[in-house]
C-alpha cells in the first residue's frame, strides 16, 4: 500500500497525542527538554518519562529548563542538558555509526545509537547523551525506528503488514481508508492513553495487534448488519497506478472496448462475449476501509464467472442507524481499484449505480450521467474503456422511459463516453415490454448504436401485457428479444423472491440457447433477502443457492477474449 505522507502522519501523531521530538535547537523555550520530547516510551500518549504529562510540553526531567549553551555536563538533577545547537558538526561527530530514522520537526533524521559511553537521561527515557550528540539508547522502543547509517540518505521504510481503516482515527468518518502498520515492538495497550489501541513506532502510527481497532470495525459501520473485520495489507508497499489497467494489443485492438452488433455483444477484438457473472455489492462493503466485497473478488473468480456487476452509488450509502449523517465513501480512488482488481483478475466489471433503484422522475437517468462524469470518475471510466461496461440508472421505475434515456445517452456521448451503455428495464427491472418497446428507438438515439439492454426476472415480469412468473413468460421474454436482435443482460435473478419461487433454472437454460448473458444475485451481503446470497460469507462456503448456479456458469463460461 502506499506510504503515508508524512505530514498526515504528523498530523495523526498529534491528534493521537504524540509530540515530536526536537533535538535542542528550540530548547530555550521553557519546559522544553533538550533532546526527548518524541514519545519515546511508545505508549502512544505523548508522555515521554511516564510521569503523565501528556500536554504537549513534554518536559523530560520535570524541574528544570534546558538551555542551548550547556554541554554534556550530567549535573545535579541528572537531567543531562546537552548542547545541540544547530551550528553543531553532527555528521562529523559521529560519521557512519549505524542508528534509527526519527522525525523531528516533521524531518526524518539519522539519529546515531549510543554508544558505551552515554549519559543516561530520565528513567523511562529512549533518549541519551553521547559524545557530545544526542543518541538513542539500544534495546529501546525507539532503538526499533528505521535502521539507518548517520551519513547515509535516509532509507525508504521497509513494507510490513498493516489493516485498512479510516482515514481518521478520532472522527467516525468514511471518506477513505487508509493502510495503517500493525505495531511491532508494542504489544499492549496503554489504558492510560487517550486512544490506548494506538501507538507510534517507526515514526509512525501503528495499531497494536489484537485489540479491538485491529480487530473489528467501528459500530457505526457495521453496515447492513455485519460485523466486518478490517482488512488486511501491506504498509508502506508501492500500489499500482490503478488508472492504469493492463493495455490492449494494438495490433488486434478494434473498438476501443465493448460494443452490441445486433443481438450480440462483442469485445475491444470483435469476439462474441456472452457474461456469465455475480453481482457483488462493493458500494456498500468496500467503504469505511471493510474492502470485504473487494476481497471475494478472489472467490468471484474461482467460480469461473466472466464478469462481475458492481454494485455502487454515488450519495445515498449511509450506515445503518445512522440516517441522519450520509456517507460519501464511494469515492473514484476506491472504484479504481476496484475496477483494477477485477480486471486483473480476467474479469469484466459492470457498473450498477443504486441511487436510481426505485426512482419515477423521468430526469434520474440523466441525473446518474452527470455524476458519472464528474472529472474525476470520467477519468477512470475512459481509463477502463477496454473492459468496462456502465449501468445508467439501476431500476429506475420512471414509464416516460425513451424521455428519460435520451437525455442521459447524449450527455455520455457529449462527454466522450463511448462505453457499452447499459440500460435496465422500469417496473424493478421485469419491465419486459418496455425493453421490447423501446430499444429500437434508444438504441437509434445512441450516435453509437452501443446499448445492452438489462432485464431483473423475479416472480411477476410485464410481457405480451400481462404479467407472470413462470417458465412460460421467461421463455417468451428471452426469446423475444432474442428474435428482435436486442442484445440482452439477465443482470439480475434469485431462485425465490418474497417466498415465491423464480423460474431461474429456465432463466439459465433460455439463456444459454440463445446465448444472452445472466448475473446471479447475489454473491453475499444481501440482509434483506439473505436467502439470495450465493456465499455463507464473503470468503467462500457456496449456499445451497451457490451450489445450484455456480456450476453451470462454470459449464458456459469463457474469459473475454482480450485477456488471452
Amino acid at each position: 500500500m502506499t506510504q503515508i505522507p508524512l505530514t498526515i502522519l504528523f498530523s495523526l501523531g498529534l491528534i493521537l497525542g504524540i509530540v515530536g521530538c526536537e533535538t535542542g535547537d528550540s530548547a530555550d523555550d521553557d519546559d522544553t527538554a533538550p533532546s526527548g520530547d518524541a514519545d519515546s516510551d511508545g505508549d502512544g500518549d505523548g508522555d515521554t518519562d511516564g510521569d503523565g504529562d501528556s500536554d504537549g510540553d513534554s518536559d523530560t526531567d520535570g524541574d528544570t529548563d534546558s538551555d542551548s549553551d550547556s554541554d554534556s555536563d550530567s549535573d545535579s538533577d541528572n537531567d543531562s542538558d546537552s548542547d545541540s545547537d544547530s551550528d553543531s558538526d553532527s555528521d562529523t561527530d559521529w560519521p557512519n555509526v549505524p542508528g534509527v530514522v526519527v522525525e523531528i520537526n516533521q524531518e526524518l533524521q539519522c539519529i546515531p545509537l549510543c554508544g558505551d559511553d552515554y549519559v543516561d537521561d530520565l528513567p523511562g527515557d529512549d533518549w541519551a547523551w553521547d559524545d557530545g550528540r544526542d543518541c538513542i539508547l539500544p534495546d529501546t522502543v525507539t532503538a526499533n525506528n528505521q535502521a539507518c547509517m548517520t551519513d547515509e540518505p535516509i532509507p525508504d521504510y521497509e513494507p510490513r503488514p498493516g489493516i485498512r481503516l479510516n482515514g481518521d482515527p478520532v472522527i467516525d468518518s468514511c471518506l477513505w481508508s487508509v493502510c495503517y502498520p500493525l505495531c511491532q515492538v508494542i504489544d499492549e495497550p496503554d489504558p492510560d492513553a487517550d486512544f490506548p489501541d494506538w501507538a507510534w513506532e517507526n515514526n509512525h502510527s501503528c495499531v497494536i495487534p489484537d485489540t479491538p481497532t485491529a480487530t473489528i470495525l467501528p459500530k457505526s459501520v457495521e453496515n447492513m448488519g455485519y460485523e466486518v473485520p478490517p482488512q488486511p495489507c501491506m504498509w508502506g508497499e508501492e500500489e499500482p497506478d490503478y488508472l492504469a489497467p493492463p493495455p490492449l494489443d494494438d495490433a488486434q485492438d478494434v473498438y476501443g472496448g465493448f460494443q452490441t452488433v445486433g443481438g450480440e455483444l462483442r469485445d475491444a477484438y470483435d469476439n462474441p462475449f456472452v457474461i456469465r457473472g455475480i453481482n457483488n455489492s462493493h458500494g456498500w462493503y468496500d467503504i469505511c476501509g471493510q474492502y470485504s466485497a473487494w476481497g471475494a473478488l478472489d472467490e468471484i473468480a474461482a467460480t469461473g464467472a466472466n464478469a462481475v456487476r458492481v454494485g455502487w452509488a454515488f450519495e445515498s450509502i449511509e450506515p445503518v442507524g445512522e440516517p441522519e449523517k450520509p456517507v460519501i465513501g464511494t469515492t473514484p480512488g476506491l472504484l479504481a481499484e476496484i475496477l483494477y482488481r477485477i480486471v486483473e483478475l480476467e474479469m469484466i466489471p459492470i457498473l450498477a449505480v443504486n441511487d436510481s433503484t426505485g426512482q419515477t422522475g423521468t430526469g434520474w437517468p440523466l441525473k446518474m450521467a452527470q455524476f458519472y462524469t464528474q472529472p474525476e470518475f470520467k477519468e477512470v471510466l475512459l481509463a477502463y474503456e477496454p473492459y468496462l461496461m456502465i449501468g445508467i440508472a439501476n431500476e429506475f421505475n420512471g414509464t416516460d422511459f425513451y424521455n428519460a434515456y435520451a437525455p442521459a445517452i447524449e450527455h455520455f456521448r457529449d462527454n466522450g463516453i463511448n462505453h457499452t451503455l447499459v440500460i435496465t428495464s422500469n417496473e424493478w427491472g421485469q419491465g419486459c415490454d418496455t425493453i421490447l418497446n423501446n430499444a429500437g428507438s434508444l438504441t437509434d438515439a445512441d450516435p453509437e448504436g452501443n446499448i445492452l439492454y438489462d432485464l431483473h426476472l423475479y416472480n411477476w415480469i410485464t410481457y405480451n401485457g400481462n404479467q407472470g412468473g413462470d417458465a412460460s413468460f421467461v421463455s417468451g421474454c428471452l426469446n423475444a428479444l432474442a428474435s428482435s436482435q436486442i442484445p440482452a443482460l439477465v443482470g439480475e435473478f434469485g431462485h425465490s423472491h418474497g417466498g415465491n419461487p423464480v423460474a431461474w433454472d429456465t432463466i439459465i437454460s433460455r439463456c444459454d440457447a440463445n446465448d444472452q448473458g445472466y448475473s446471479v444475485w447475489n454473491w453475499y451481503g444481501d440482509t434483506e433477502y439473505p436467502v439470495l446470497n450465493l456465499s455463507d460469507g464473503w470468503d467462500g462456503g457456496l449456499t445451497f443457492w451457490g451450489d445450484d448456479t455456480m456450476p453451470r456458469i462454470a459449464e458456459t463460461a469463457e474469459p473475454a477474449s482480450i485477456f488471452n
